[in-house]
């Protein structure tokens, strides 16, 4: 009867995700059950329908997290894009982007890009957009496409609410930049970009696009970070820093 008892407690703690190696006192169960000071039937039911934290001393083995209110996605690329006139031309762009989830509808998007000065030769604009997965290779040819999931038409206008999720900012570069030493900042609100919930942009990727071309020239993962001062993160003074 012991040894079919002890089965049983084991098999129904197991059953509702309990660690039997804490949170399960086998021995004194037993004597009190033996003892009759504790009814199995109303025992059993507690077992299987208490939630955590149970009066007998259960402990859940999984903790819920709690919502996430910043990550960044950091990237550096060396390479040549080929422009409308036929000719290549060399980049090295690097940048640091930040998200800060201010309440269930709005992010803040907080970046720095520098080195967009060879976008110059070709046109007067880069592009950052979130694509559908996180980057693996360097080439930036693994992140798949824009974040599209509610299947909307392309803008290049990320003021209008009819776009894909991931078409986030399309900036203009100062013709003043001439050189890798000016680094672009800017900043917007953004009411469809989700650190939670199911179209949560964590783990997929902030993809630089520049010429007129839109060659793929610097890729990122959006990754959970704890960062100090998160409600206005400067991402131009940590760019300074990433070298």
């Amino acid at each position: 009867m012991k040894l079919i008892l002890t089965s049983y407690l084991i098999v129904s703690c197991l059953a509702v995700g309990l660690s039997v190696a804490v949170s399960c006192d086998f021995s004194d169960l037993l004597r009190q059950l033996q003892a009759k000071k504790l009814n199995f039937r109303k025992y059993m039911r507690a077992c299987m329908t208490t939630p955590p934290r149970s009066r007998y001393g259960f402990q859940p083995s999984c903790r819920a997290e709690a919502d996430v209110t910043q990550a960044v996605a950091k990237f550096e690329k060396s390479g040549e894009f080929s422009a409308a006139d036929g000719n290549s031309y060399p980049f090295h762009v690097k940048g640091v982007i930040s998200f800060t989830q201010i309440d269930s509808q709005t992010t803040r998007i907080h970046a720095a890009v520098q080195g967009t000065h060879a976008f110059l030769f070709d046109s007067q604009y880069f592009s950052l957009h979130v694509h559908e997965k996180g980057e693996t290779n360097p080439s930036c040819t693994s992140t798949g496409g824009h974040y599209n999931p509610c299947n909307k038409n392309h803008s290049n206008d990320p003021t209008v609410e009819d776009r894909h999720v991931g078409d986030v900012a399309r900036v203009t570069i100062p013709s003043t930049f001439k050189s890798n030493k000016n680094i672009l900042v800017f900043e917007k609100i953004d009411t469809q970009v989700k650190l939670n919930g199911p179209l949560s942009v964590l783990g997929r990727s902030v993809t630089v696009h520049g010429g007129s071309k839109s060659t793929r020239v610097g890729c990122g993962t959006i990754a959970v970070t704890e960062w100090e001062g998160a409600n206005h993160p400067d991402a131009a003074a940590l760019i300074a820093g990433y070298n």
